[in-house]
């Protein structure tokens, strides 16, 4: 088993539980439309790790393929996150936007542009990763200088957007008002976003890691980086879902995530 099966075993793994967690635990209680996109998500999170795991894929194509496929789920979370913060969900047409957001209309129009931004930047990728083939799923092979373009499209506005949703959850949670278990949740919802964003970041320096890095020590580096990253997404599951699990009363709770 190679190193990018053995951590999509792992980050599929994860992916499995937290996709039961969220069916038994939050489902019946907290039946909003994120939980369910986020269940739905989940479940589609742990199939794709799941096939990386199971299956030896070879050619540079058919990686890039599922290496945009791996990073859609996570792609269309900061897209709804925005979307939601910034009231232009579609399901609820004429929901006003996060308190702070409201205040700075530019801030609004940033967040309300995350879907197209976002789906775009996945399309340009893909694009240049069937053009131009890159090893995406060897992740200690060398790597051509494309890929670093390739992950840099999806990554940059991944990390912008899901920066910004971190800051509103910061100023949502200083509301005054705000009852201490509401500030946690926004706190919880911060942390998930914030991984979010250094995932990205980081999944870009090791794409030019891959491609400029060389030397002994080059394999080390890289298994720390790879090590870090599955931490930083297995922390992001768990602070949506400490998120997600607390209680609120929507009628009071409009600087929330509860739409």
């Amino acid at each position: 088993m190679s190193a990018a099966q053995q951590q999509a075993l792992v980050l599929g793994g994860v992916s499995f539980v937290a996709f039961v967690f969220f069916v038994c635990f939050l489902l019946p209680s907290r039946k909003t439309k994120f939980s369910a996109f986020a269940a739905c998500n989940l479940l589609f999170v742990t199939l794709a790790f799941g096939a990386v795991a199971l299956l030896d894929l070879s050619g540079g194509r058919g990686e890039v393929l599922v290496a945009v496929m791996t990073e859609l789920p996570v792609v269309l979370i900061v897209a709804w996150v925005c979307l939601a913060l910034a009231g232009g969900l579609p399901a609820r047409p004429g929901t006003l936007p996060a308190e702070p957001v409201a205040r700075r209309p530019r801030l609004r129009a940033i967040l309300l542009s995350a879907p197209l931004v976002l789906l775009l930047s996945v399309g340009l990728a893909t694009a240049v990763g069937l053009v131009w083939p890159s090893p995406a799923l060897r992740v200690y092979a060398p790597a051509p200088p494309q890929f670093v373009a390739l992950k840099g499209l999806i990554m940059a506005p991944e990390a912008l957007y899901s920066g910004l949703a971190a800051v509103v959850f910061i100023m949502a949670g200083r509301t005054p008002g705000l009852k201490r278990r509401f500030y946690f949740k926004n706190l919880a919802f911060s942390v998930g976003m914030v991984c979010i964003a250094s995932i990205a970041l980081e999944s870009t320096l090791f794409a030019g890691l891959r491609v400029w890095l060389s030397g002994e020590d080059r394999r080390a580096i890289l298994e720390s980086l790879n090590t870090l990253e599955a931490c930083l997404a297995i922390t992001c599951i768990l602070a949506f879902a400490a998120g997600l699990s607390l209680r609120y009363t929507p009628a009071v709770a409009a600087t929330l995530l509860h739409r």
